[in-house]
C-alpha cells in the first residue's frame, strides 16, 4: 500500500506539470506546497515507514527469541508532554515472555534494548538511541487480549525520519512458522490522543522466514508420582509430524532428572501405557542414559518406520529414576528432539514438550519461630512454635522439631490450643535421646496461607541457647526435606553455652612423642545422641583416622572412638546412640600411649592455638572456643622480635603519622589466624577534619595495609576499633607464618592516624598478642618515643567532704577526687588509686554526681556510674567504658557520696601522703605516681575522757568532775558538746512535811525553783522573831517586844501564805496523781461479764491510760490507739475513756472502731464508772493548771498505780508503750495478728519496707517513701539545727549502720482506704526489742501504699527508752529521750575545777531538750592538744544522778563542733548497781531450793497489812504475788550490774548485814551453794543447791564488789503443811499455851507463864 501512495502521488505531480504546460494562461503551480495540497496530502501522501525490519535470534520455531526491530519513519515521530508517540506491532503466534506489569495483569514488561552505535567523537549521553540515551522507555508492553506489543518515545525525544533505528525486545516465543516478510505483522503510530495517528497501520515491510522443518505434533512427560526428590516413572508422550525410520533416535533430555544410581548406560523400559499394545515393537529393547548430560535416548527398530501422527508412549521402569527437588509444570528444560542412527544428522530439532508434570518444590518451612511463657533455663515452660510452609502440610505428614537441649516429664507432650485439633492425640512425641519432638499431623494444615501457632506443654528448657539458635531445628516428613534452624527463637540462661571446662593432659609431656592423652570436659548444656565434641587441634599427629577412647566414658562416645582427620587436624567425639554427655559431670576419655598420637613440638600454657565447639546434625551447639587448661610442651612460644615505629610527617603535636610494624615470632601462625594490635593512645582522625570527642564508630573502620607482607592479610587490610585502640588484621586462608619468618608491614600517613601527646620509650601501651598461636598479648619489644616529656597526671588532689573540710580516721567520708593526665585515656583504659588503710562494704562503688558543676570540668560520672573496689589490694579502679575518654584538656572530677562507703584509714594521713597513688593501666599505660594533694588526716578524738561523781549515789544530786584531754586544738568555732542522758528522779519534799508521790514533786520542783527558798527565809525569820522574847534584856522596851511581835505576825504571815501555796499546789499535783480512787469497769472473759473495780485494785496486773476531753478528741484519740491493741494486751494496758459530755465508753469507741472493733477491744478497754466524778476530776486539773476549756488530756497510771506521764492532746501512744513495756518476754516467732485487716495491702508494703532495710536497698527504700516531711522529724531539726544527727538514707543502709534484725507481731490497721498504721515488734542482733510503727498513705484505692513515716522505740522490761528513732523520707534521726534534767531547770551552768578559765564565761549552756551541756572556747584562745582540762559541775548546780549508769556507759558522750566527732566518755563510774532490796523467800528445813518463783513481789509494796510470810499462799493471794509455793526453785537474787563472784550469806532477822558477823559459823545453818550463775543481762544471780538444816527467819545479807547490802528475809519453815506447826518433831494444828509459832516451829514464850495469860498461840 506504502508503494500504491507513492505512486499517486508522483501520479499526481505529473498532471500538474502537465496543465502548467498546456494552458498558457494558468501560471506555474507547485502543487506540493501549494495550500490544496497541504490539505489532501493526508489522503494521498500519507507518512509510513520506510524502514521496518524484524529480526530473530535464535531463529526456528517455537523458539523464545530476542526481537531486534529496525525502524525509519518517512517524518520525524515526536513525543511531547501534551502528546505522547506509541509503536505498536501486531504480531500473531508470537507469545510474551515476560513480567506481568504491576498496574495491569493484562500487560507484560518486556525490556527494550537500544541499539544504535555511537558516531566517534560524540558522548554516549547525547548520541541518538544509544545504550545510555535510549530513545524508547525501558520496557515494551504485550497486550496479551490485543496481542498487541507496544513501544513508547520518551518525552522529549522523536523518532527521526533521517536514520535506522534499532532497538531489541526481550523476549518473545516464535511462532511454529512464518513465511517471509509475512503481511500478516503489521504496524502503526498511534499517540495518546486517540484522534491522532501518525502512520496507520500497515505491513512490516521484512520479516525472515521461520522454516517448521520436521517437528513434534505433541509431546508430553509425565511422573508417577510427581514428588520432590522421590522416585518416579518416566512417562514420555509423542506423535511426530512427520514419519521417522532409519533406527532414528528420539532424544528425551532432562538435565535436572538423575539416575537413582547415577550410572551411564542401558535403560529398560516399556509401551504399557500406549495406546497401541504392538507398540513395543516399533524400537529397541533398551534405551541409553547419559549421566553427564542427563539425556535418555530411545532407538527405532531396523526397517521399522514411526508413521506421522502415530502417538506413543515410552515408559521407564520403577524404581530407576529420582526427580530434583522442583520442576515447573511444562518445564522448557524438558525437550524432544530426533536425529539420525550415527548422531550426525538432526531429524527433529530439539522442541520443548508441550505438556509436563509439575514437580512441586519440597516442603518445607518459610517461616519459623520459637516463644517460651518461662523462659527461666531449666525451668518448665510452654512452648509457642510459630511456622509458615511453601505447600499446606497435608494429613499424614510428620513435623520434626530438633530441640536441642530440652526436656520432658512424659513421651507423650500435650498439646494445647485451637490447633492441637490438626495433631494425632493432641499430642506431640518427645524423642528424648535425640531431642527430636515429632507431630503428627491428621486435619491439613493452610500453613502457606497464614501464619499457624502451637503451643507444646510442660516442655523443659536447657540451661542456655543464643538468640537464634542454629542447633533448634524444623523439617517435615518429606523425603529430603532439609533440615531447617528456626528463624527466630529467644536467648535462654543468658545464652551461656560454653565448655565449662575443657583441659587436655599428657602423659609424658614430651615434644614430639607420642603420650596418653586425657581429655576432660565439662559443657554447659547436655550432648544427644549425634551431637558432637569437635577439637582442633593443630600440631598434633597420627597416621589412623579412627581413634579408640579409654576412660570412665568412653562409653559415651560411638563405638567407642574418636574421627581424626589429619588434613584438618579435627579430632571428633560424636555422642552414642541412647547415651549423653551430660553438663553437671566431667566426661572423662583419653588416647592410648599405643596409638601413637603424637604431640606437637611445643605449646603454650593454655595455648589458643587449641580450639573446641560443639555441633549437631545441623548448626551450632557450642561456638568455636579456646580450650581453657592445656599444659606447656617443650620450649615457650615467644615474640622474638617486635618492632613498632612511628615516622610523624613534621614536629607538632599530634602529628600525623606512618606505622611500621615489624614482628619475628618462634611458633608457626596458622592460615585464617588474628593478629591483636594494641595501640594506646592513637587517634585516627579520617578526612583530618580535627573531629571532636573520641566519636568511635566514625573513627573506626578499615585500613589500609602496606608493606611486603601487606597481601599475607586479608583484602590487605585491617579494621581499626577506635574505642579499644585495637588493630586486627585476619590471615588469608592460603598461607601461614611459620616460625622465625619475619613480617613486615605498615600503616602509611594517608589512613590519618594521629600521634598522643606523649608516649614511653618501648611504651607499654604498644602491645602485641596473637592468641590462636599462643602468643598471649604482651608490650611491643620496641617502641619510639613520642615528646621528651614523659606521660604523668598534671593535676591529682584528694579531699574529704568540702574542700578544707575535716577528716577523721576510721569514719565514713564523702570523697573526692580531681585529676587530669597530660594524654587522653580512651575507652579500656582503668584509671586505678591505691589507698592503703581505706575500707569499703562495697567492690561496685556508686559515683555521685557533683554539687556545683565548673567549667573546664568533667564530671566522670556523666559516663562511670561505679568504680571497682578492692579490698584486699586497697584499689579502686575507674574503667573507662567504650564510646568515652578522659581527656588532657579538661580536669575530670569525681566524687563518693558519704552513704557510697568509703571508710578512712585508722592509721593517720601525712599532708600530700605519698603512699597514696594514681596510675591507669590497660589500653593506655601511665605509670604509678603519688597524688600530689591530700589533706591530713589524724586521729581526732578524746584521748582522755572521765566522769566522777561525789557521790555516786543514785537519785541524789551530785557533784560532776571531768577530766578531758583532746588531741587537737580546740578553738571558738569548735564548742564542746556533753550528751547526758540521765535519767532525772526525786522524790521527797522536806518543806511540807508530808509525803506526796514523786511524780508531783517533780513536777513542782520543775516550775517552782525559788519558792522553797524563799518559805525556809520567811520561816527563819518567824521562828527568830517568836524567840526574841526569850532573849530579851531585862530591861527591854515596849517597842522592842511591839516589833517581835510584828516581825512574828509578817514573816509569820508570809510564811504560811507561801508554804500554803506550795501545799497547795503540791496537793493539786498530787490529785493529778491520785486518780487510782475512781472506779472502773472490766470485762471478765471468763466469766462473760463485767465486773467492777477501783483502779488502784488493779495495781501489779493492769497498766491504765486515761483519756478525757470532748467526745470528738476522744474519739480521735482511740482512733490513733487502735493500731495499737496487740501492744496494750502485750503490755497488759487498759485504754479509760471518759468523755466531758458524759457519753458512755461504748458509744465513743463504736464510734471511733465500729461493732467489730468495739468487739475485738474487751480485753484492753475499760469504762469508767460514775462518770461525774471522772469528769469532776479530770476538770480539776484542767481548772488548776488553768488550761483553755476544750483542750484534751491523757494520764498513764504504772503497775504500781503511779503516774508515770500525762500531757494534753491525742497521746503519742508508742512513747507511751516505750514507759510500758511487755510484761512477758516478746517472742521473734510470734505470727501475724489475728485481727490484722490483710487485705490492703500494707503488711506487703512493710515486708518491702524491711527487705529494703535489712538489705541495704536505698533506691527501693527511697520507692518506698512519700516526698512529705514528718512534723515531729522536722521539728526536732529546727531544734538541734547545727547538731543535727539526721542521717540519710544512703548513711542508714550502709553496710557498717543498717540494722541486723528480725520482726514479728505484726498488725494492720486500715483506718480508711487511703490511709493505714502497722505495727511490729523489732528483734535486733544488739539491743532491747523494739517497737516500730509506720504511716502509710495512697492517693486512691488500688494505687500502691507510700510510707510517710517509720517509728521505733524500745520496748522491752527493764530498759529505759532513752532514745527514740523517727524516720521519713529525708532518712532518720535519733531522738534523745531525755532522761539527764537539771532539777532546778537552769540554762547556764558554772564551771569550777583549775580549766575553767579555757570555758567562755566559766559557764557552760544546758539544753533541756536535747539533755546537751555545751562549752564554748573564748574568743581568739586555743585550747593546745593533748591540754589537760579539769574541770567540776558543783552540786548546787541541780543534777541528779539517775537510778542505774553502767560502768564507762556508752549513753554518755562528747564531741568538739567540726573538729573532734560525737564518742563516748571512755571512764565513768557505775551507779546504782547492786541487788535490790526487798526479797522475800520461802524454805523449808532441810529442802534443796526455794518455793519462791518470784523473790520481790512489785505489788507488794503497797500491800495493807504488808505481806510479812512468804510461805503463806493466802497471804500472797491476797498482796497479788505469785502463790505457787507447792514448786521448788532455786534461790535468785535480783538487782542491776550483779556479778558473778557475788555471795550471799544469812543473819538471824534481828541482826543487822554487817562483815564483822559473816563468817563460816554464821553459814552454819545453810549450805554453801552447789553453783551460781549470773543471766546475760546481769539482773539476777542464781544459787543453786542451798538448803537449811534450821528454821527460823533470816536476813538475807548481798555481798557485791565489796559491799554488803541488806537484800530481805528467808523464812524457813518446818517440813509440815500450811497451816500445821512443828511441836518436839511432830506437826500438830496448835502450838501448846507456853509456846508461839515462829516460822511454823513453835518456841517457848517468855510471857507465857503470866498469870493473866490466857490467849491460845495461833499457827
Amino acid at each position: 500500500m506504502a508503494r500504491w501512495r507513492q505512486l499517486l502521488c508522483g501520479l499526481a505531480v505529473l498532471i500538474g506539470v502537465s496543465q502548467a504546460q498546456t494552458d498558457a494562461v494558468t501560471p506555474w503551480l507547485d502543487v506540493c506546497t501549494s495550500e490544496d495540497f497541504l490539505n489532501y496530502r493526508a489522503q494521498l501522501c500519507p507518512a509510513t515507514f520506510v524502514v521496518s525490519t524484524l529480526a530473530f535470534n535464535p531463529l526456528y520455531p517455537l523458539a523464545i527469541s530476542n526481537v531486534t526491530i529496525i525502524l525509519q519513519p518517512s517524518e520525524d515521530l515526536q513525543s511531547s508532554i501534551q502528546t505522547t508517540q506509541f509503536i505498536e506491532l501486531n504480531l500473531p503466534g508470537f507469545e510474551a515472555i515476560g513480567t506481568t506489569n504491576v498496574a495491569n495483569a493484562n500487560l507484560r514488561d518486556l525490556p527494550i534494548t537500544a541499539g544504535n552505535t555511537v558516531p566517534l567523537g560524540v558522548d554516549p549521553l547525547f548520541g541518538y538511541n544509544t545504550y545510555a540515551n535510549p530513545l524508547f522507555t525501558d520496557f515494551a508492553q504485550y497486550n496479551i487480549r490485543t496481542r498487541l506489543l507496544r513501544l513508547m518515545v520518551r518525552t522529549g525525544n522523536s523518532l527521526l525520519s533521517n536514520r535506522d533505528t534499532e532497538i531489541t525486545v526481550c523476549c518473545m516465543k516464535l511462532p511454529a512458522a512464518s513465511p517471509k516478510d509475512f503481511t500478516g505483522y503489521t504496524i502503526s503510530g498511534p499517540t495518546s490522543l486517540d484522534t491522532i495517528v501518525t502512520i496507520p497501520e500497515e505491513p512490516i515491510l521484512s520479516t525472515p522466514f521461520i522454516d517448521p522443518g520436521l517437528q513434534w505434533e505433541f509431546l508430553r512427560v509425565s511422573f508417577e508420582p510427581p514428588i520432590s526428590q522421590h522416585v518416579t516413572i518416566i512417562h514420555l508422550t509423542l506423535r511426530p509430524a512427520n514419519a521417522l525410520t532409519d533406527r532414528a533416535r528420539i532424544i528425551l533430555s532432562m538435565p535436572e532428572i538423575t539416575r537413582v544410581n547415577n550410572v551411564s548406560g542401558e535403560v529398560s523400559f516399556n509401551t504399557a501405557n500406549s495406546i497401541s499394545g504392538a507398540d513395543w515393537m516399533f524400537f529397541e529393547s533398551s534405551a541409553l542414559w547419559d549421566a553427564g548430560v542427563g539425556t535418555l535416548t530411545f532407538f527405532l527398530r531396523q526397517g521399522k518406520v514411526l508413521l506421522a501422527s502415530r502417538q506413543v508412549t515410552l515408559s521407564t521402569n520403577p524404581g530407576e529414576f529420582e526427580l530434583p527437588v522442583e520442576l515447573a509444570a511444562d518445564s522448557p528444560t524438558l525437550t524432544v528432539s530426533a536425529r539420525s542412527f550415527d548422531n550426525i544428522d538432526e531429524v527433529v530439532r530439539e522442541t520443548p514438550v508441550t505438556q509436563s508434570s509439575a514437580v512441586p518444590h519440597v516442603r518445607n518451612f518459610t517461616f519459623t519461630r520459637l516463644a517460651y511463657t518461662n523462659n527461666v533455663a531449666n525451668q518448665q515452660t510452654n512452648v509457642l512454635f510459630h511456622f509458615m510452609t511453601n505447600r499446606p502440610l497435608f494429613a499424614g505428614s510428620v513435623i520434626y522439631l530438633r530441640l536441642s537441649g530440652f526436656t520432658a516429664q512424659r513421651v507423650e507432650v500435650p498439646l494445647k490450643g485451637t490447633t492441637k485439633v490438626h495433631f494425632r492425640d493432641e499430642s506431640g512425641y518427645f524423642n528424648l535421646p535425640e531431642n527430636i519432638l515429632e507431630l503428627h499431623i491428621t486435619r491439613t494444615i493452610y500453613s502457606d496461607e497464614s501464619l499457624f501457632e502451637l503451643e507444646m506443654v510442660e516442655l523443659i528448657l536447657p540451661p542456655a541457647l543464643y538468640a537464634n539458635d542454629t542447633s533448634l531445628l524444623a523439617w517435615n516428613s518429606d523425603p529430603g526435606a532439609p533440615q531447617q534452624p528456626v528463624d527466630d527463637s529467644p536467648m535462654v540462661g543468658n545464652g551461656y553455652k560454653t565448655f565449662k571446662r575443657s583441659q587436655l593432659a599428657f602423659e609424658p609431656s614430651e615434644p614430639r612423642l607420642a603420650a596418653n592423652i586425657t581429655f576432660t570436659l565439662e559443657p554447659s548444656i547436655v550432648f544427644y545422641q549425634g551431637d558432637m565434641i569437635v577439637i582442633h587441634m593443630y600440631g598434633f599427629a597420627c597416621t589412623a583416622t579412627t581413634i579408640p577412647l579409654l576412660g570412665p566414658d568412653a562409653f559415651r562416645v560411638e563405638g567407642q572412638a574418636a574421627s581424626w582427620t589429619p588434613e584438618e587436624s579435627m579430632l571428633v567425639f560424636t555422642t552414642a546412640q541412647n547415651e549423653i554427655i551430660s553438663n553437671a559431670a566431667p566426661f572423662r576419655v583419653s588416647i592410648g600411649r599405643d596409638v601413637n598420637f603424637r604431640l606437637p613440638d611445643k605449646l603454650s600454657e593454655n595455648d589458643g592455638i587449641l580450639r573446641i565447639e560443639g555441633k549437631g546434625a545441623e548448626g551450632v551447639l557450642i561456638d568455636l572456643e579456646p580450650v581453657k587448661k592445656i599444659p606447656k610442651i617443650g620450649d615457650d612460644k615467644y615474640v622474638i622480635e617486635s618492632r613498632v615505629v612511628f615516622q610523624p610527617q613534621d614536629e607538632s603535636v599530634n602529628a600525623f603519622t606512618r606505622i611500621s610494624f615489624s614482628m619475628v615470632l618462634n611458633t608457626d601462625v596458622l592460615p585464617n589466624s588474628t593478629i591483636y594490635i594494641k595501640l594506646g593512645g592513637l587517634v585516627r582522625d579520617p578526612g583530618r577534619t580535627n573531629m571532636v570527642g573520641v566519636q568511635g564508630p566514625a573513627r573506626s573502620g578499615e585500613i589500609k595495609l602496606s608493606g611486603a607482607n601487606g597481601p599475607l592479610f586479608r583484602g590487605e587490610v585491617g579494621y581499626w576499633d577506635q574505642d579499644q585502640v585495637l588493630l586486627t588484621v585476619q590471615m588469608i586462608s592460603t598461607v601461614q607464618i611459620y616460625a622465625g619468618e619475619r613480617v613486615r608491614f605498615f600503616i602509611e600517613r594517608d589512613q590519618d592516624f594521629k600521634l598522643p601527646f606523649s608516649a614511653y620509650p618501648n611504651d607499654p601501651s604498644f602491645r602485641l598478642a596473637v592468641p590462636e598461636a599462643g602468643i598471649p598479648e604482651r608490650p611491643f619489644l620496641f617502641s619510639t618515643r613520642v615528646s621528651q616529656q614523659g606521660k604523668e597526671f598534671g593535676v591529682s588532689e584528694i579531699f574529704y567532704g568540702s574542700r578544707g573540710a575535716v577528716a577523721y580516721p576510721n569514719t565514713v567520708v564523702e570523697f573526692n577526687f580531681r585529676f587530669q593526665p597530660n594524654v587522653n585515656l580512651p575507652a579500656g583504659t582503668t584509671v586505678r588509686l591505691t589507698l592503703p588503710g581505706f575500707t569499703c562494704p562495697f567492690t561496685s562503688v556508686p559515683i555521685g554526681t557533683q554539687e556545683v558543676p565548673v567549667l573546664g570540668e568533667k564530671d566522670l560520672s556523666d559516663f562511670i556510674r561505679f568504680g571497682q573496689w578492692n579490698q584486699m589490694d586497697n584499689t579502686f579502679d575507674l574503667v573507662v567504658p567504650v564510646g568515652q575518654a578522659i581527656y588532657r584538656q579538661l580536669t575530670t572530677v569525681l566524687r563518693i557520696m558519704q552513704s557510697g562507703g568509703f571508710r578512712l584509714p585508722i592509721t593517720p594521713l601525712l599532708p600530700d601522703d605519698t603512699r597514696l597513688t594514681i596510675q591507669a593501666i590497660g589500653n593506655v599505660v601511665v605509670f604509678e605516681e603519688p597524688i600530689k594533694n591530700s589533706p591530713r588526716v589524724v586521729d581526732r578524738s578524746f584521748q582522755v575522757s572521765e566522769f566522777i561523781y561525789a557521790p555516786p549515789q543514785q537519785d541524789s544530786i551530785f557533784q560532776l568532775k571531768m577530766l578531758l584531754q583532746p588531741t587537737v586544738n580546740i578553738t571558738h568555732a569548735n564548742d564542746i558538746v556533753l550528751f547526758l542522758c540521765f535519767l532525772r528522779r526525786s522524790e521527797f519534799d522536806l518543806l511540807s512535811l508530808q509525803e506526796f508521790r514523786r511524780e508531783a514533786l517533780i513536777q513542782y520542783s520543775n516550775t517552782n525553783q525559788s519558792e522553797p527558798l524563799r518559805i525556809l527565809i520567811f520561816f527563819l525569820f518567824t521562828v527568830s522573831a517568836l524567840s526574841a522574847p526569850a532573849f530579851a534584856p531585862s530591861n527591854a522596851a515596849l517597842w522592842y517586844y511591839a516589833l517581835a511581835v510584828l516581825f512574828s505576825v509578817v514573816f509569820g504571815f508570809l510564811f504560811v501564805r507561801e508554804r500554803g501555796k506550795r501545799t497547795a499546789q503540791l496537793v493539786r499535783l498530787e490529785r493529778e496523781y491520785a486518780i487510782g480512787d475512781l472506779p472502773v469497769e472490766l470485762f471478765n472473759p471468763t466469766l462473760a461479764a463485767s465486773r467492777g473495780f477501783e483502779l488502784q485494785a488493779l495495781r501489779g496486773s493492769k497498766r491504765v491510760v486515761a483519756l478525757f476531753g470532748s467526745f470528738q478528741q476522744v474519739k480521735e484519740s482511740l482512733r490513733s490507739a487502735r493500731p495499737y491493741r496487740r501492744r496494750f494486751v502485750q503490755s497488759d494496758v487498759l485504754i479509760l475513756p471518759v468523755c466531758s459530755s458524759l457519753e458512755g465508753a461504748d458509744e465513743v469507741a463504736f464510734a471511733a472502731w465500729g461493732e467489730a472493733g468495739l468487739r475485738a477491744s474487751r480485753d484492753w478497754l475499760a469504762r469508767p464508772q460514775a462518770l461525774r466524778r471522772w469528769r469532776s476530776y479530770f476538770q480539776g486539773i484542767l481548772e488548776d493548771k488553768e488550761v483553755a476549756a476544750g483542750q484534751s488530756l491523757w494520764v498513764g497510771l504504772s503497775l504500781k498505780g503511779r503516774v508515770f506521764g500525762s500531757d494534753f492532746g491525742i497521746p503519742i501512744w508508742d512513747e507511751i508503750l516505750a514507759a510500758m513495756p511487755p510484761t512477758k518476754a516478746l517472742s521473734s516467732t510470734e505470727e501475724l495478728f489475728a485481727l490484722a485487716e490483710t487485705s490492703c495491702g500494707a503488711l506487703e508494703a512493710q515486708k518491702d519496707f524491711y527487705d529494703a532495710l535489712t538489705g541495704g536497698d536505698v533506691e527501693r527504700m527511697r520507692g518506698l517513701f512519700e516526698a512529705k516531711d514528718d512534723a515531729e522529724l522536722s521539728a526536732a531539726l529546727q531544734v538541734e539545727q547545727e547538731q543535727s544527727n539526721l542521717s540519710g538514707w544512703d548513711m542508714v543502709l550502709a553496710a557498717e549502720n543498717r540494722p541486723q534484725l528480725v520482726t514479728a507481731s505484726f498488725d494492720c490497721v486500715k483506718q480508711s482506704e487511703t490511709r493505714a498504721i502497722t505495727t511490729c515488734i523489732e528483734f535486733p542482733v544488739l539491743g532491747p526489742t523494739l517497737l516500730a510503727t509506720q504511716l502509710w498513705a495512697r492517693s486512691s484505692e488500688g494505687e500502691p501504699w507510700r510510707l510517710q513515716s517509720h517509728r521505733s522505740i524500745p520496748y522491752a522490761s527493764g530498759v529505759e527508752a532513752r532514745v527514740a528513732l523517727r524516720c521519713d523520707h529525708r532518712g532518720c534521726i535519733a531522738f534523745g529521750k531525755p532522761g539527764f534534767r537539771n532539777s532546778l531547770s537552769k540554762v547556764n551552768i558554772h564551771i569550777m575545777g583549775e580549766d575553767r578559765g579555757r570555758i567562755q564565761d566559766s559557764m557552760g549552756s544546758w539544753n533541756e531538750t536535747t539533755a546537751r551541756l555545751t562549752l564554748k572556747v573564748p574568743l581568739r584562745e586555743v585550747i593546745p592538744a593533748f591540754t589537760m582540762l579539769d574541770l567540776r559541775v558543783e552540786e548546787s548546780q541541780g543534777f541528779i544522778l539517775p537510778s542505774a549508769l553502767n560502768a564507762n556507759d556508752t549513753s554518755l558522750r562528747i564531741s568538739s563542733l567540726n573538729n573532734i566527732q560525737e564518742e563516748p566518755i571512755k571512764t565513768s563510774p557505775m551507779v546504782g548497781n547492786g541487788p535490790f532490796t526487798g526479797h522475800l523467800y520461802c524454805m523449808f528445813q532441810y529442802e534443796v531450793g526455794t518455793r519462791s518463783p518470784s523473790p520481790i513481789c512489785p505489788t507488794a509494796i503497797d500491800c495493807n497489812p504488808p505481806l510479812t510470810d512468804p510461805c503463806n499462799p493466802s497471804e500472797l493471794t491476797r498482796c497479788g504475788c505469785d502463790a505457787r509455793v507447792d514448786e521448788i526453785f532455786p534461790m535468785m537474787v535480783l538487782g542491776f550490774n550483779l556479778q558473778n563472784e557475788d555471795s550471799v550469806h544469812f543473819l538471824p532477822y534481828d541482826q543487822l548485814c554487817n562483815f564483822d558477823l559473816i563468817g563460816p559459823t554464821i553459814l552454819n545453818p545453810f549450805s554453801e551453794p552447789l553453783s551460781q550463775t549470773v543471766s546475760e543481762n546481769r539482773d539476777q544471780v542464781t544459787y543453786e543447791g542451798m538448803t537449811s538444816i534450821s528454821t527460823g527467819i533470816y536476813r538475807v545479807c548481798a555481798n557485791h564488789v565489796g559491799r554488803l547490802y541488806d537484800v530481805g528475809m528467808v523464812i524457813v519453815r518446818p517440813s509440815c503443811q500450811v497451816p500445821l506447826v512443828l511441836v518436839d518433831g511432830a506437826c500438830v494444828e496448835h502450838c501448846p499455851r507456853t509456846k508461839v509459832p515462829v516460822a511454823g516451829k513453835c518456841i517457848r514464850d517468855t510471857m507465857a507463864f503470866h498469870a493473866l495469860d490466857t490467849v491460845d498461840g495461833l499457827g
